[in-house]
């Protein structure tokens, strides 16, 4: 994964995991994982 994290200045900490990931149909999406909350999968964006 690459890790992304910001905010532990402004005490808006962000931590998020993000990662490339494929469907069967070929399709290329940036989907991420938070590090708070409920850490479930989110999509960030879909690649052209």
């Amino acid at each position: 994964p690459e890790r992304i994290e910001s905010g532990w200045w402004d005490g808006m900490e962000v931590r998020r995991d993000y990662y490339v990931a494929a469907n069967a149909r070929g399709e290329t999406f940036w989907i991420f994982r938070e590090h708070r909350g409920d850490q479930g999968w989110y999509m960030h964006g879909v690649f052209a």
